[in-house]
């Protein structure tokens, strides 16, 4: 069998010479910061906050009726009516039998669902706000008024009732629709900021990597994270943080060796695992 190579003369051979005469060059492999993903550490304003979701309803549900059956000789109201506390609706011949309405809808109710991981974030008298599906553009203020005690599990979910009251301003809100929470737990204003994704990266020499300079003694509390930079000679190093709020996205950095503009790592770079062959070459079989 032989090898031929299908271009110029002599080049094959120039390049296995090239290759066994000495080893390869390092400057040509490639370089840690082609192989992670970074981003940059920055300042910004930080709100956390909890969501959940539930039902509007009137804060007091009435079965009008009476206690005989009769002629019904007057009525007074029907679906959609607006009327008024002690408001005769309805009269029933004979006329001591009246039925009276004892609430209307311009105050609300509202019963949230909240996962027990978060019901701890919530208050009796705390502010809150929530939109909902039928006036997407508009926000309502409402006030927890209970947590209720009693909890309810689904699937091993277990989840309690928080009821906020809320104003209902020309009864736009109908009972029955859904509501959306969101309250705000805690607010930060230019603070330090690290993605989330760098607080989960893992190199695979994580056990063996340098650790970075500890945290000052500031004082700080908040629990402890660890992100990566690269260092001098292009591996990953550990720098240790205490943290504070988190959105979910970005948390808040207390204290540590980091600072605003430097670069953390994020992650692997795509198809860093890929070994490019220093060599291209092709050969024809014969």
């Amino acid at each position: 069998m032989a090898l031929f190579w299908p271009g110029a003369p002599g080049l094959l051979d120039g390049a296995l010479g090239r290759m066994a005469a000495g080893p390869w060059n390092s400057a040509q492999e490639p370089q840690a910061s082609g192989i992670y993903r970074t981003a940059q550490v920055g300042r910004g304003d930080l709100v956390t906050s909890v969501e959940a979701a539930g039902t509007l309803n009137a804060l007091v549900v009435v079965d009008v009726g009476s206690q005989i059956s009769g002629l019904v000789t007057d009525l007074f109201a029907d679906f959609n009516s607006a009327v008024e506390r002690g408001q005769v609706i309805a009269r029933v011949d004979p006329e001591i039998y009246e039925a009276r309405v004892a609430q209307d809808l311009s105050r609300m109710q509202r019963e949230a669902s909240v996962v027990e991981a978060d019901v701890s974030r919530f208050a009796a008298g705390q502010v809150v706000e929530f939109t909902v599906d039928a006036f997407p553009g508009d926000v309502f203020p409402g006030t927890v008024r209970q947590i209720r005690k009693a909890p309810h599990v689904v699937q091993n979910v277990v989840t309690y009732v928080v009821v906020i009251d809320a104003d209902n301003p020309g009864e736009l809100m109908l009972p029955g629709m859904t509501a959306n929470i969101r309250v705000v737990v805690g607010e930060r204003t230019d603070v330090l900021l690290v993605p989330n994704a760098a607080l989960r990266f893992r190199p695979a020499q994580a056990a063996a990597a340098p650790a970075a300079p500890s945290v000052g003694a500031s004082g700080a509390a908040g629990p402890a994270g660890r992100v990566f930079r690269l260092g001098p000679d292009g591996q990953p190093v550990t720098v240790t943080l205490r943290l504070g709020l988190t959105d979910g996205r970005m948390t808040e950095v207390l204290s540590g060796d980091l600072g605003e503009g430097d670069h953390v790592i994020m992650g692997r770079a795509a198809g860093a695992d890929a070994v490019a062959s220093p060599i291209l070459a092709r050969f024809r079989l014969r």
